[in-house]
C-alpha cells in the first residue's frame, strides 16, 4: 500500500480540509484505513510510509516483490480552478500504462515531477528497469490491472458519486 507523496513533497493543497492539510496527509490517513480494513479480512499488507516521510519513485516499486499480489498507490486529484471546478466530485482508478488521454498524460506529469524533489531526472529510456516496466505493461499484467481498476472504479463510484 502506498500512501502518494510525502515529507518534503506534500502533493496537491487540499481546499475543503483545514489549513495546511495536503494530499500527503490525505493519503497516508487513507491508506491506514485501507490497510487496517484489509488486515481485518486476513490480507497482509507492506506499506511504503506509515509516517510523513519521502519516499522517493524509485524506491517504492521494490516494495512488491514475489510474495506482492498487487501494488496500490493512493494520490488526490486537483484541479485547476475554472468555473464549476468547486463542485466536482468522483474518483478516477488509474492503473500502469501508457498514457491515452490529455487527462491522464496530465496527471502522469504531475505525478512525475515528484522526481524534481527527490533532486533526480527522470530514468533514461535505455534504463533496463525501463525496459522492464514496458514489458510487463504489454502482458497479461496490463490486462489483469485493467480488470482490477475496473472494479474499484465500480465499486468506489458507487460510494463517492
Amino acid at each position: 500500500m502506498d500512501a502518494g507523496h510525502g515529507g518534503t513533497d506534500p502533493g496537491n493543497p487540499c481546499r475543503f480540509c483545514p489549513r495546511g492539510v495536503t494530499e500527503k496527509d490525505v493519503t497516508l490517513q487513507i491508506a491506514r484505513r485501507l490497510r487496517d480494513e484489509l488486515e481485518r479480512r486476513g490480507i497482509g499488507v507492506t506499506m511504503t510510509r506509515t509516517e510523513d516521510t519521502l519516499i522517493s519513485l524509485f524506491d517504492r516499486a521494490p516494495y512488491c516483490r514475489d510474495a506482492c499480489d498487487l501494488f496500490v498507490s493512493i494520490h488526490v486529484d486537483a484541479l485547476n480552478p475554472r468555473r464549476g471546478y468547486d463542485r466536482v466530485s468522483g474518483v478516477h482508478t488509474y492503473f500502469l500504462g501508457e498514457p491515452l488521454t490529455d487527462d491522464a498524460r496530465r496527471v502522469a506529469a504531475i505525478e512525475n515531477d515528484a522526481l524534481r524533489l527527490e533532486g533526480r531526472a527522470p530514468p533514461d529510456p535505455d534504463d533496463p528497469a525501463l525496459f522492464i516496466m514496458k514489458y510487463l505493461q504489454a502482458n497479461e499484467i496490463l490486462r489483469e490491472s485493467a480488470l482490477l481498476a475496473e472494479l474499484v472504479q465500480n465499486k468506489v463510484a458507487a460510494v463517492v458519486p
